[in-house]
């Protein structure tokens, strides 16, 4: 065996063992090849052929993790934000968030955190202070401007608590 097909070999061996954990974009794969200090056209050669074994499929991986992001209650601008930081992208990831963006999957989950984080800022004695808290956390959760606005109109009287 020549010194390039077992480099080739341990990166491609290295790819499978992080896989084998977890579904991994083609971009963190590519980062965690290279922190190995494998060279450039390994880590690409190794990145085609776990794509043609579909050991990586960023499409599939994008709405696994669309999933998992909406079940976690967040709303459609944290989970772009996410994406991204895994390296997804594209109008495939952007098609998928338009889908989620505005639904009534969203406007449920801007709801059940809206809830949880009533309970959480109840005892803020100034209703400003809460508003604005509650505001906060809505918008880290990558809830959209208009639907924290509709949440507080609808749930919260002029004393901020809810009604």
């Amino acid at each position: 065996m020549d010194e390039q097909t077992d480099v080739f070999r341990k990166a491609f061996d290295a790819a499978a063992r992080i896989l084998a954990r977890r579904d991994h974009t083609r971009y963190e794969i590519r980062r965690k090849l290279k922190q190995r200090k494998f060279p450039a056209a390994v880590v690409d050669a190794v990145i085609a052929e776990c794509e043609r074994l579909r050991y990586i499929d960023d499409d599939e991986t994008a709405r696994f993790y669309l999933k998992e992001l909406v079940r976690r209650g967040f709303g459609a601008e944290r989970i772009r934000f996410e994406m991204k930081k895994k390296g997804l992208s594209g109008d495939h990831i952007d098609r998928l968030i338009m889908a989620y963006a505005g639904s009534a999957e969203e406007a449920a989950a801007a709801e059940a955190q809206f809830a949880k984080c009533l309970v959480r800022y109840a005892r803020e004695a100034d209703p400003l202070k809460r508003k604005a808290k509650l505001y906060r956390y809505m918008a880290s959760r990558g809830f959209s401007t208009d639907m924290i606005r509709e949440l507080m109109a609808a749930r919260l009287n002029g004393d901020g608590y809810s009604g």
